[in-house]
């Protein structure tokens, strides 16, 4: 075959791919496009922001101590809400807090070959403590005529780490659920943890965090905290809306609970107080936002406790300072620390800036989460990592 044969045969070969191969670069064309949008708008969004709403600086003598955490005035608050406030381009919420580090774009191409949405998580068989029921609600009887109370202690916070991002919180006797997200990966089922105990409240950071097909498994009588736009997604499946808190960043709501708790000898009914504040995260949130939540628990005649449950999320300084600014100190907090098997466009915090979020936002004691099943020793050596079902009491004294 001569040149000029090969060349008619590729000219060819080409027009009967044009149509195909015009669809293709019209629509890269206008995704490109759409971003280069997205970005510009963020871009000049922000950086109004920094001139409008400056935010205070933190010295390094309120760096030692505590006179920092917690003592934002009004103006600071305004600053603080205004400069981090979401922010939206043809109806998604874009990122106001962009982490420290970028990611590279060649770390993606890796996904490529096995995406994150089609990798299967296998259930965590190593570091796995059965979960104490008795030590979280108390001695249950098996008989199912036996009339038995799950009741939680009256004082004090426990945080149970189930699996990922799925803990379980107890304040006061109030028990919280974060993130449920009980299959593929969880040792333990939430039919469980239901039969044997009770949940009294479920807090959601994101929509992808929630396993729906588990929804009506959970009892009426709890109540949901989520961010904006998920509430549609838990009433379609049968919850009563009366029961759905939907917040935005910055949003504080106050639900107050009448729950079993047990003293010494007795278990009786006790009122117990809620109050969460729904704070951002930095990275992407999609057409839903993804939250963390500020969580304090008061009971007549005790200490207020509080708790930062910090959800998805990159590291920003900025950020977690203004948090602890506004909300700190904190008896615990949790963080998560990105996984072995990490995709490119999450961002997530490793193990050194877990702690160092821990820090700024005055957190007393804090762990980490991680996504993958085996945490690697780095990770520990910066943040604990407890067993998953692992019971830790925190001293609140």
């Amino acid at each position: 075959m001569s040149v000029k044969e090969a060349l008619a045969c590729i000219v060819s070969r080409f027009s009967e791919w044009k149509k195909p191969v015009y669809v293709l670069g019209a629509f890269i064309g206008m995704y490109t496009g759409w971003w280069c949008l997205q970005e510009l708008r963020r871009t000049w969004a922000l950086a109004l922001r920094r001139r409008r709403h400056p935010l205070g600086t933190r010295c390094e003598a309120e760096r030692q101590g505590l006179s920092w955490l917690g003592y934002a005035d009004e103006q600071e608050r305004y600053h603080i809400v205004a400069r981090f406030r979401p922010l939206t381009f043809c109806g998604r919420y874009l990122d106001v807090a962009p982490p420290a580090s970028r990611p590279r774009w060649w770390a993606g191409l890796g996904s490529l070959r096995c995406p994150m949405t089609l990798r299967r998580a296998s259930v965590p068989r190593e570091n796995v403590q059965p979960l104490s029921m008795e030590q979280l609600w108390g001695t249950t009887s098996e008989d199912a005529s036996a009339k038995t109370v799950a009741a939680a202690p009256s004082a004090g916070l426990s945080y149970t780490w189930l699996a990922n991002s799925t803990c379980l919180l107890q304040m006061h006797g109030l028990t919280l659920l974060t993130d449920p997200m009980f299959r593929p990966a969880s040792p333990f089922p939430l039919s469980e943890i239901v039969a044997h105990g009770r949940v009294d409240a479920i807090l959601l950071t994101d929509v992808a965090h929630l396993d729906l097909s588990l929804v009506r498994q959970v009892p009426r009588t709890t109540h949901w905290i989520v961010p904006r736009g998920v509430r549609a997604y838990l009433t379609r499946r049968g919850v009563d809306m009366a029961q759905v808190t939907e917040l935005t960043w910055w949003d504080e709501t106050t639900v107050s609970f009448t729950v079993p708790v047990r003293d010494a000898t007795s278990v009786r009914d006790a009122v117990r107080r809620l109050d969460v504040a729904a704070v951002p995260t930095s990275g992407m949130s999609g057409r839903t936002l993804r939250s963390s939540y500020v969580v304090r628990c008061a009971a007549r005649g005790q200490r207020t406790l509080s708790f930062f449950f910090c959800g998805d999320s990159g590291y920003h300084g900025a950020l977690w300072e203004a948090i602890g600014h506004m909300y700190g100190p904190f008896d615990a907090a949790s963080f998560p620390i990105q996984s072995e098997a990490r995709g490119w466009r999450r961002r997530p915090m490793h193990a050194r800036e877990a702690a160092q979020a821990a820090h700024e936002v005055g957190a007393r004691q804090s762990w980490g989460r991680v996504t993958a099943t085996r945490p690697a020793e780095a990770a520990r050596s910066e943040l604990p990592i407890v067993p998953h079902g692992e019971t830790q009491v925190v001293a609140t004294a």
